[in-house]
């Protein structure tokens, strides 16, 4: 008869032996596996692979473009390109200019800051009123002081003015003050020179009324001393869902920009509106102030009365999405009323 511990050690020795065999088994599979691809095997290491695609940008984040080109019909008027700082400030921006003739111009505006201020002190821009191809460029220099908010209290330029008597030109100063009644209305006082003769007189006063939820422009009413009527509004917004990236940036704020000069009878990057202009209208569109592009907004002309003259222009904006991040306009294509039938302007963005 088999001894029973006998009988439980020759089972115990068998499973033993047979794990250890199944773990050989394993650890052979394991090597072979791990070991270098050689003979017929593909070498597979300089096959290119697919990155993995960026993630989304944040709601919340800006994107800063890089051009804006200006288009009237098919022809291109103007380009500009945008140059940033580490800080994301601006600190230059390229304009060229297109000519019927093919001859092309070109200027910059370069923007100046002391230590980490977010907004210039000083900005040296062309003044494009007499800087044509084959002439010498003029340049302004504009000086701009803030309050302890930050916000623009005062700024000096120069202004290109004729003397009347000699219909010659002449640098005269530029002054504009800033005000701040409440968070949402900003007054500019323009003091000027309307002949190279006079001294300075208060040429223009802007009164800008913006809805401090969404940014955007309530109201500009800017009454001018000069032109055809005595004062032009740009009222009647309907705001879109689309972000204007110019209004994201660091030198945003006005009706007017610190892109080149002169800018006295400027509204919303145009000077050819009724107030100002007597003949048909051209649909300019450069916006630094609103947070969100409208789709629509209308420049009306009073009289010193305050009656309205003639109608009121509307301007119908059409906005293309950018695919890469479709809350910005991969383009604006810009109606105005009472101009010349057909006339189009078109701004396409490119972005960093």
């Amino acid at each position: 008869m088999r001894n029973p511990d006998s009988c439980y050690l020759y089972h115990a020795m068998k499973t033993f032996f047979g794990s250890l065999a199944i773990l050989s088994t394993i650890l052979v599979i394991v090597f072979i596996g791990s070991a270098p691809q050689t003979g017929c095997s593909p070498d597979r290491s300089n096959l290119d692979t697919i990155p993995s695609p960026p993630p989304p940008p944040v709601p919340d984040t800006v994107t800063y473009v890089k051009t804006l080109e200006e288009k009237f019909g098919n022809t291109i008027n103007r380009r500009f390109s945008f140059f940033y700082d580490a800080q994301k400030r601006v600190i230059q921006i390229g304009i060229k200019h297109y000519y019927s003739n093919n001859i092309t111009d070109s200027f910059s505006t370069r923007f100046f800051y002391s230590g980490n201020n977010k907004h210039p002190y000083q900005v040296i821009r062309p003044s494009t009123q007499f800087s044509q191809p084959g002439s010498p460029t003029y340049y302004d220099t504009i000086w701009i002081t803030y309050n302890s908010s930050g916000l623009p209290v005062k700024d000096s330029s120069t202004d290109v003015v004729y003397n009347n008597t000699t219909n010659q030109p002449a640098y005269k100063p530029l002054l504009r003050y800033y005000s701040y009644p409440d968070n949402n209305t900003v007054f500019t006082e323009w003091y000027g020179s309307t002949d190279a003769g006079n001294g300075n007189l208060l040429v223009r006063k802007d009164t800008i009324i913006l809805n401090t939820t969404n940014g955007v422009l309530q109201k500009s009413s800017s009454k001018f001393l000069v032109g055809l009527h005595a004062v032009g509004k740009a009222e009647n917004f309907t705001a879109s869902s689309f972000v204007n990236p110019l209004g994201k940036l660091n030198i945003s704020g006005s009706i007017t920009s610190f892109i080149y000069s002169p800018t006295r009878n400027e509204i919303l990057g145009n000077s050819f509106h009724p107030a100002v202009w007597n003949s048909n209208t051209l649909p300019s569109y450069i916006d630094f102030i609103n947070q969100l592009l409208p789709s629509q907004f209308y420049f009306s002309a009073y009289e010193p009365d305050g009656s309205l003259a003639g109608a009121a222009q509307s301007m119908n904006l059409q906005i293309s999405p950018w695919l890469a991040r479709d809350t910005y306009p991969a383009s604006i294509t810009v109606v105005m009323a009472g101009s010349f039938p057909g006339t189009t302007a078109t701004y396409s963005f490119s972005y960093y």
